[in-house]
């Protein structure tokens, strides 16, 4: 089970991540499930610059010659719950960046409480993420179900119009996690297609409010086909949903024009009679990646600043319409921190 010990005061109130302001860590450690485990950031940061922390101490470690790893162990952080909640300044927060909220060792009371902290922060807005949405979709409803009572609907429910739900996808076999999704009451329902490591024909994009694709970056870092993001883009654009695209990753393509030139996103162009010396095929190492001599696109290592997020000409940086839930009079009225504390008193 997921140990719960004394927290760091770590500061979070602000993030790189493209698609949000500040990140809320109140679980840290994780397990790997799928293929977008394999080069974990969170694990590679708590293998190596947090090592040392304390709260992430013994929670993933690094084999020589093979990525980071989590350990498989999560503790739990109650020391963290009330971080948001001193947070002067409205703002998106990602929950738990460093771990994942729905691992089955992160007890449903804890989940609970977390739940609690977001409906009394209602000024927030928190995006949370999971790979393991079934179990995501059924806490979710068992919550409501317990924060609701006959006479009066379920203000509580219907006032978090400021909790974001999604799940990970990074490659087809995996898309039945937008299904869990789709069953799950949020105000946006959302999907985060990184590290994306293949095609997606298989996603349905109904009852989706928002889509980030992005690739992988850091060392082991697997490059991303561009046909595969057009893909997502424009089926996002025809059914009306948000699209955000995060980042190239490690590697960024020079796609063929006219041939024998090839030309990256930012127009930089090379003649395939004179690749680089360094150019390997096969498995994608070192600086430049030819797949084979029938693809279309040529791959250089360039790290993830450099790569950029540049699509066709231009950013994605579209974000989703909060969707509004019908309410009830008094949840109207009583708002979500205000319903919370009306409902426990009644409990």
């Amino acid at each position: 089970m997921g140990r719960v010990g004394r927290g760091l005061a770590v500061v979070g109130d602000r993030s790189a991540i493209e698609w949000t302001e500040a990140t809320w860590n109140p679980v840290v450690g994780c397990a790997s499930v799928s293929p977008g485990c394999d080069n974990c950031y969170a694990a590679r940061d708590t293998a190596g610059r947090l090592k040392r922390v304390p709260v992430y101490s013994g929670l993933a470690e690094k084999p020589e010659g093979e990525p980071a790893r989590f350990t498989g162990e999560v503790r739990c952080l109650p020391d963290r719950l009330d971080q948001p909640l001193r947070w002067q300044r409205p703002r998106h927060i990602f929950v738990n960046s460093m771990s994942d909220l729905f691992h089955p060792d992160v007890p449903e009371e804890y989940i609970g409480r977390v739940f609690e902290v977001m409906a009394l922060a209602d000024k927030h807005t928190f995006q949370i993420l999971t790979k393991r949405p079934q179990r995501m979709s059924e806490q979710v409803e068992r919550f409501y179900d317990a924060w609701c009572w006959p006479e009066s609907g379920c203000p509580v429910a219907d006032a978090l119009g400021n909790v974001w739900l999604g799940a990970s996808i990074e490659r087809d076999p995996y898309c039945f996690r937008a299904d869990h999704v789709r069953r799950t009451q949020a105000a946006v329902r959302f999907l985060s297609l990184e590290p994306l490591l293949g095609p997606l024909p298989s996603l349905d994009l109904t009852d989706i409010d928002w889509v980030i694709v992005g690739g992988e970056s850091g060392p082991g870092a697997r490059p991303m086909d561009p046909e595969w993001i057009r893909d997502i883009r424009d089926r996002c654009v025809e059914a009306g949903v948000a699209f955000f695209f995060k980042q190239w990753g490690q590697w960024v393509p020079y796609e063929t024009e006219s041939p024998p030139f090839h030309r990256s996103q930012h127009g930089n162009l090379i003649d395939e009679h004179h690749l680089p010396a360094d150019l390997v095929e096969n498995e994608p190492t070192g600086r430049w990646w030819w797949p084979d001599l029938d693809s279309d696109a040529i791959y250089r290592n360039v790290g993830k600043k450099a790569a950029g997020r540049l699509l066709d000409g231009r950013t994605w940086s579209e974000m989703p319409r909060s969707l509004a839930s019908t309410h009830d009079k008094e949840a109207e009225d009583l708002g979500g921190a205000a319903a919370l504390r009306v409902h426990r008193r009644a409990r």
